[in-house]
């Protein structure tokens, strides 16, 4: 099973949800790199569960980095585990999970555990390494800022509303999604891609995707692009330095970043565990029967994954950034 990427800042995963341990690797950074544990730990609260509408499992979180030669780990250790919830999934698995797809590819029990590979709980490892690859490119570029924010949950687009929507799918049992916005301002770095097959939005949506529950994204006006005729959404320069009049691109073109602000937006689906019965397939009777779901989970995972666009946006700048310069 692979579980790494990059070519240049290279991240590689062990562990998962249930394990006693998780840790991520990182690669590609000068051996004398140290990392602010501080910074890290700010990231990594924004992450964390307990608002209204997130899972009841709280974990420490608490980062144990291990400088090695010419690569760094950053090791979590799970404390709060309860495997009993989920042995039930092999044969009655849970609608629109991964249990069903996980267990016919890889015939591992372990993975099933609160998900495995596929649960919310990686994320803290994406954002380790964001976290590492933002402190590492703010030596080079001190105004470099990733900012993403929710826009909507559910059918809501009132912020003030947010809170009254995640009760209510509390109360009938269900759970909620959200869309989710991203700017990418100050000093960003320009002509970073490698087109045709390593574009920034390719990169970039390769490890959207890597977020668990990510459905889909759009840079720029995204979906309202084919709407409109060229002569009302072409960007047109202004200046010598290439800032534009609009960001319909959202700051990208042919795949690589033209200085312009970055901006995307993202759609998380409502979290598949619910607590509300649902009548499916199970496997071993081969009945369709009632299945009520145990354990904890978020209604509302999406609350927690700003910080997650926000670092592996950051791992895309910096994974193409040495590329280019490896690369010339």
């Amino acid at each position: 099973m692979q579980n790494n990427f990059g070519e240049f800042f290279k991240i590689k995963f062990n562990g998962h949800s249930h394990t006693k341990e998780m840790s991520v690797s990182i690669k590609g950074l000068p051996n004398d790199f140290i990392i602010n544990k501080d910074d890290l730990i700010k990231d990594l609260k924004r992450r964390k569960a307990g608002a209204i509408g997130t899972t009841p499992r709280v974990e420490a979180d608490m980062p144990e980095i291990i400088y090695g030669d010419g690569e760094i780990t950053i090791l979590f250790r799970n404390e709060n585990i309860k495997d009993s919830d989920y042995n039930q999934f092999i044969d009655h698995p849970r609608p629109s999970h991964s249990d069903y797809v996980q267990w016919n590819r890889y015939k591992d029990e372990k993975l099933l555990l609160g998900g495995g590979i596929s649960s919310g709980r990686m994320s803290v490892l994406l954002v380790s390494a964001g976290n590492v690859a933002k402190q590492f490119l703010r030596t080079k570029f001190k105004n470099l800022k990733a900012n993403a924010t929710i826009t909507q949950i559910g059918k809501v687009k009132d912020k003030n509303k947010f809170k009254e929507v995640i009760e209510e799918s509390i109360n009938l049992g269900t759970s909620v999604g959200v869309g989710i916005h991203c700017n990418v301002e100050g000093e960003i770095p320009r002509f970073v891609g490698e087109p045709f097959f390593n574009g920034f939005e390719s990169i970039l949506s390769h490890l959207i995707f890597s977020i668990p529950g990510v459905k889909g994204i759009a840079f720029g006006d995204g979906f309202d692009s084919y709407t409109k005729f060229g002569h009302e959404r072409n960007d047109l320069y202004i200046d010598s330095n290439g800032n534009t009049s609009s960001n319909n691109e959202g700051g990208i073109n042919g795949g690589l970043t033209n200085g312009n602000i970055i901006s995307f937006d993202v759609a998380v689906k409502p979290t598949p565990s619910i607590a509300m019965e649902q009548n499916t397939f199970n496997f071993k009777t081969n009945k369709i029967e009632p299945l009520l779901i145990g354990g904890r989970h978020d209604v509302c995972f999406g609350l927690r994954v700003p910080v997650i666009i926000e670092s592996v946006t950051y791992i895309t700048l910096l994974e193409l950034l040495l590329c280019k310069e490896n690369l010339g």
